[in-house]
C-alpha cells in the first residue's frame, strides 16, 4: 500500500475521535466540547504510539475539558500516556 504511514495515521485518529465522541454521545455535553475532547483524545493517542511529544500546551483547552469529567477509562488513558511522558507534575486530575 503506498502512503501506509499517512493512512495509518488518520485510522488511528479517525478511530480514537469515534471511540470517544461514541462514548460521550449522551453525555449532555455540547457538541463543539465533546469534538474538542475527541480531537484531545487523538492527538494525544497518536502522538504517544507515533513516539512524538506532546504539547500539552497546545491541548491546554482539551485537557482542561477531560479534567472537568468523572473518571473514566479515557481520562486514565490520558492521565497514564502524560505521566508516561516523563515528569509526572504533567499528569491531570479528573472530577470525581
Amino acid at each position: 500500500m503506498l502512503h501506509f504511514d499517512r493512512y495509518a495515521r488518520e485510522v488511528l485518529i479517525r478511530t480514537s475521535r469515534n471511540q470517544v465522541l461514541s462514548a460521550f454521545a449522551e453525555s449532555g455535553l455540547d457538541e463543539k466540547d465533546k469534538e474538542l475532547m475527541a480531537d484531545t483524545f487523538a492527538q494525544i493517542n497518536l502522538a504517544y504510539f507515533a513516539g512524538d511529544p506532546i504539547d500539552e500546551d497546545a491541548l491546554d483547552d482539551g485537557l482542561e475539558l477531560w479534567r472537568q469529567q468523572p473518571s473514566s477509562f479515557f481520562s486514565l488513558y490520558i492521565d497514564t500516556i502524560l505521566s508516561d511522558e516523563g515528569n509526572g507534575c504533567h499528569s491531570i486530575h479528573y472530577a470525581r
